[in-house]
């Protein structure tokens, strides 16, 4: 596992906790697991998964924002 992609998600769920509590409450119940063929995230109500080359192309505003769409589904 990719530690600079998990300190990236990591940072997400932190700035959502601070931000919009409401989802970051629910992003921290989540299991995080890489996932290099799903092309971007995806979640299933107890995990989500994640593709590391895509998050390592986002910034951390993106990151927070795909992090927030996930918990929403």
């Amino acid at each position: 596992m990719n530690t600079d992609t998990m300190q990236k998600i990591r940072a997400a769920r932190t700035a959502l906790v601070f931000d919009q509590p409401f989802f970051g409450a629910l992003a921290l119940r989540l299991a995080i697991q890489e996932d290099p063929g799903c092309g971007t995230a995806w979640v299933d109500g107890r995990t989500m998964g994640y593709d590391p080359e895509f998050f390592a192309s986002l910034t951390h505003e993106e990151a927070t924002t795909i992090v927030a769409h996930e918990v929403m589904h």
